[in-house]
């Protein structure tokens, strides 16, 4: 998946101004301009070494995890991701964004049970009915690329009236008629 990522902006750089790349919880293939995309893979090396001192001098800098899984996370060291993440799960610090990184690694990582299950924990920590309404539709697409449309579909009406939103139209072709 990486060096498709790096093919296809290489291919567009050269001879468009577009990329396709496949979302891993829709399966759909979107189009996107290269313009839009930030491949910060330079930066998120620099965030991690600079955050390894923060953690070296001080071991409860959790914002210092926080960032350091996230650029791992856009490295696709996602292992490593879910290890800091872990480290913030066991200290009860940011377990808002813990839960919901630790799922989005387990999706990328096409483990949709894992993803599942910290997503369901992440719900928790959130009040807006919209992103309440966006983890039910992940969770929701989650079943269904396990191929369990009736899960899929419990999640889906969870999302309330926020399940007609222009953002979720993919959960229409199921359940949603």
């Amino acid at each position: 998946m990486k060096y498709l990522l790096i093919f296809l902006f290489f291919y567009s750089s050269s001879y468009g101004q577009f990329i396709e790349v496949i979302d891993p919880v829709t399966q759909q293939l979107m189009r996107v301009h290269v313009e839009s995309i930030d491949l910060p893979q330079n930066s998120a090396s620099k965030v991690i070494n600079e955050c390894n001192k923060r953690i070296e001098e001080n071991p409860q800098d959790w914002q210092a995890y926080h960032q350091r899984a996230r650029s791992k996370q856009i490295l696709m060291d996602l292992k490593g991701s879910i290890e800091d993440i872990n480290v913030l799960i066991e200290n009860e610090q940011l377990l808002n964004f813990a839960y919901w990184m630790k799922a989005e690694s387990y999706i990328y990582m096409l483990d949709y049970s894992n993803a599942i299950e910290n997503y369901k924990k992440a719900i928790n920590y959130y009040h807006e009915p919209y992103t309440k309404a966006r983890i039910n539709f992940i969770i929701g697409m989650c079943y269904i690329q396990m191929d369990n449309e009736e899960q899929g579909c419990i999640y889906f009406k969870k999302m309330g009236d926020l399940r007609s939103h222009s953002g979720f139209e993919q959960a229409k072709k199921y359940c949603l008629k």
